[in-house]
């Protein structure tokens, strides 16, 4: 998934600062994921020798079903999770074996918040939220959307009034610091002389947005054509 290498990361700086840790990482393989992914986990295998025995990775099995949308690809995967977590709690039974102390997830991942229920532990969910962004010290421009009703597929929409959805007083203490708006409007964002650089993904609109407002982009392609056009600005461009 797109937030597995930035989650294996956090599970690396919280094993070497405390030893009595150990983190199991459950993978769900997506339709739209490629070999990338894999070579990364490997690599991480291959390169935290120290960290081997206290970092796993899991492969659940894979989901044949078409998908139509996230939500149900996560609910389809609950029974993999829960059994891949009670296999993992009964191997490791004994006096000096760690405890399950919680399940980490991905923001797409509430669903598994059932699992961790039936287990009896609490769940975390990581995500960039009205207090990070609150507390970070940083300048920020945040586009607050409105997903789309369970069940449906289709593009969020923008909020009547973004208040409904903001914990109380957040505009009136970040009004020095950001600005909470609906649908970005990018161009008008990137041609602004305070922009110093911005991360894509690698599509060509957003290659072509960097390239017309002389703007640097940090490239993070994830699949089909964005592996060649971050090649090209990296290698061939410079």
């Amino acid at each position: 998934m797109g937030h597995l290498v930035s989650a294996v990361e956090v599970a690396k700086l919280l094993l070497t600062r405390d030893h009595r840790l150990s983190i199991t990482v459950l993978i769900l393989e997506l339709p739209l994921m490629n070999s990338k992914i894999q070579n990364y986990i490997e690599s991480v295998q291959d390169s935290s020798s120290s960290l081997s025995n206290r970092l796993r990775f899991i492969d659940l099995p894979k989901d044949e079903s078409e998908l139509s949308n996230f939500a149900s690809f996560f609910k389809r995967h609950k029974p993999n999770v829960k059994e891949a977590v009670l296999k993992i709690t009964q191997s490791e039974s004994s006096v000096d074996s760690p405890r399950l102390a919680g399940l980490v997830l991905d923001m797409l991942c509430t669903p598994m918040i059932d699992v961790a229920n039936d287990f009896g532990v609490p769940s975390y969910i990581l995500s960039i939220r009205a207090a990070f962004l609150e507390h970070s010290g940083y300048r920020f421009l945040w586009s607050v959307r409105r997903p789309p009703p369970p069940g449906k597929l289709a593009s969020p929409s923008d909020y009547e009034n973004p208040q409904e959805v903001l914990p109380e007083g957040f505009s009136e203490r970040t009004a020095a610091i950001g600005k909470v708006i609906g649908w970005a409007p990018q161009a008008a964002i990137l041609a602004h002389p305070a922009v110093g650089g911005f991360v894509s993904h690698c599509g060509w609109n957003s290659v072509l947005e960097s390239l017309w407002f002389g703007v640097p982009i940090a490239t993070w392609p994830m699949y089909g054509e964005q592996q060649f056009n971050a090649f090209e600005m990296v290698i061939e461009l410079g």
